[in-house]
């Protein structure tokens, strides 16, 4: 029994589309999983940008709180204190020694 040239051609296509279907359908699956990492980078590096964001305002509250510690330290040693004339008046009263309690019933 023998094919005959039409069939022969078929035959051949058929063998040859076989692995180019293969071919096509693999790189069809790569390119939807590249996508997909490619979305998931994305997310990974908007998560990233909002963390360094977020370290960053951290790492200034840092080190104004640092300055504000360290200015505090420094305070008893300065004497260029001034104080506003509207609390004056508290400052004299706390300065002046306590009078002691009288007439209240002692146990």
């Amino acid at each position: 029994m023998s094919l005959t040239k039409t069939q022969v051609v078929t035959v051949g296509l058929l063998a040859a589309a076989a692995p180019v279907a293969f071919q096509w359908h693999t790189l069809a699956n790569a390119k939807s999983v590249q996508q997909r990492l490619n979305a998931e980078l994305t997310q990974l590096r908007q998560g990233v940008n909002s963390q360094e964001h977020t370290l960053n305002a951290l790492e200034r509250r840092l080190r104004y709180r640092e300055r504000f510690i360290a200015g505090l330290q420094t305070a008893p040693d300065r004497t260029d204190f001034s104080v506003p004339e509207a609390l004056k008046p508290y400052l004299e009263a706390w300065k002046k020694p306590a009078a002691p309690q009288t007439g209240g019933s002692q146990p």
